[in-house]
C-alpha cells in the first residue's frame, strides 16, 4: 500500500499471507485514506480543506446534501473526541454559494400534503384482518 500527498510518500506492506483476506485489505485501505486525510488537513488546515470540499461539490449536489456531509464529518470528530475547530462564518458563506449553484435537478418540488381524505382513501383499501394491512393502518394513523 502506498500514498503520496502533500509532497510526502508513504509505503508499507501487509504481513505475508494477509493479502488474500478481503477484510484485511479493506482495513488497510481505510487506514491509508485516514492517514491521507490527516496529512492533507495538517498541511492545509481544516478550514481550507472543508471549504475546498464544499467548493468541489458545489454545482453538482444540493446544498442540503453537502451540509449533511459536513455534519457527518463533524459528528465523526465528536464521536472520536477530536477537536472540531472550524470557522463557521467562512463555512456558512461557502455553503450559501453552494446552495445557490446547486443544479435544479438536485431538489424535488414539494409534495402535496397528506390530508384526511387521502388517509381515508388508503384505509378503505386495507383489510383489517390481514396483519400487514393492520400494521400499515396503525402506522399511517399514528404518523400523520
Amino acid at each position: 500500500m502506498a500514498f503520496q500527498g502533500c509532497q510526502k510518500w508513504e509505503v508499507w506492506r501487509l504481513l505475508p499471507g494477509r493479502q488474500s483476506v478481503r477484510r484485511d485489505l479493506a482495513w488497510a485501505e481505510s487506514v491509508v485514506l485516514r492517514l491521507m486525510a490527516q496529512t492533507v488537513v495538517e498541511e492545509h488546515g481544516p478550514n481550507r480543506v472543508i471549504v475546498a470540499f464544499i467548493s468541489a461539490m458545489a454545482g453538482s449536489l444540493a446544498g442540503s446534501m453537502i451540509n449533511n456531509y459536513i455534519n457527518r464529518i463533524r459528528t465523526w470528530h465528536i464521536i472520536h473526541c477530536i477537536m472540531w475547530s472550524i470557522d463557521y462564518l467562512a463555512i456558512e458563506m461557502v455553503m450559501c454559494a453552494a446552495t445557490v449553484s446547486a443544479p435544479s435537478k438536485s431538489s424535488k418540488p414539494p409534495r402535496q400534503p397528506v390530508t384526511i381524505t387521502y388517509l381515508t382513501a388508503i384505509l378503505s383499501h386495507l383489510n383489517k384482518d390481514d396483519p400487514l394491512d393492520a400494521v400499515v393502518a396503525a402506522c399511517i394513523t399514528t404518523m400523520f
